[in-house]
């Protein structure tokens, strides 16, 4: 059996050091989809079909190499005013090396099945990085209130910060469509996110095998791809992501556990 010390130099020989690690949890945090499910919210509230709150883990790893989980955590009010967190940590050997965490957190109100964020919030323990956004809809604005000097820009129809924007496509992959496209705020800057739907293949989880939808992000050359599965028979739950780097490194997130209150 390996020592302590064995098994911390041999990760970290494997997975490029903890710069690999930081990198990853980064970059799933803004591209990895979250889960949901078909049930149906207040329809006094909801005009369309939304996901139904839920506590969901992935496991994430870099080729081989498990190194932390995300859990994500997606609550609803009667009245649309929902709350949406993610937090990531490392695990296994990785944990005895260090202890970083990721905390994302998005509020707002969901209308007639469109997320509207009103703040998102996100802390990284490294380095003690935080920042905020502030969704201003009277001024169409979008602040970084975190900053002394802050960074705004005027709001595009449809806005999401880099969180709920997974969730608005939970709703919108029920209409079948061959592309989805966002406005999304991250940082100090918008971003275009444009997913392009590749078909349905069988895909391998934790929790079983499915039948899902492929959906890309990002094929042109030299570009960083997101490739995410979900599975039309969990309402589109997402059962697994992966990011692909420049370098050819592959970050990969598959569900684990999923609880829903009541069920």
């Amino acid at each position: 059996m390996l020592t302590v010390e064995g098994q911390c130099l041999g990760a970290a020989l494997q997975v490029k050091g903890w710069q690999s690690y930081h990198r990853a949890m980064r970059l799933l945090s803004g591209t990895l989809l979250t889960l949901g499910m078909t049930l149906v919210l207040a329809r006094a509230v909801l005009a369309l079909d939304a996901p139904a709150p839920f506590t969901a883990v992935y496991a994430l790893s870099q080729g081989a190499i498990s190194f932390g989980t995300m859990e994500r955590k997606f609550e609803v009010d009667p009245d649309g005013a929902y709350r949406y967190t993610s937090r990531m940590e490392a695990s296994g050997v990785f944990s005895l090396v260090r202890s970083d965490s990721i905390v994302e957190s998005s509020r707002g109100v969901l209308q007639n099945g469109e997320f509207r964020p009103e703040h998102y919030d996100y802390r990284n323990s490294r380095g003690n990085k935080h920042y905020t956004l502030r969704f201003d809809y009277p001024q169409a604005r979008v602040l970084r209130s975190d900053q002394p000097k802050g960074w705004q820009a005027a709001m595009p129809p449809g806005l999401k910060d880099k969180l709920v924007y997974q969730l608005q496509m939970m709703v919108d992959l029920a209409a079948a469509p061959e592309a989805l496209r966002y406005a999304v705020a991250d940082k100090n800057k918008l971003k275009d996110y444009r997913f392009a739907v590749r078909g349905e293949e069988k895909v391998k989880t934790g929790k079983g095998r499915y039948r899902a939808l492929r959906l890309e992000k990002g094929d042109g050359p030299g570009e960083r791809r997101t490739v995410v599965w979900c599975a039309r028979e969990l309402g589109w739950l997402p059962v697994k992501v992966e990011y692909h780097e420049k370098d050819g490194g592959v970050t990969t997130a598959v569900l684990r556990a999923f609880e829903q209150p009541g069920q």
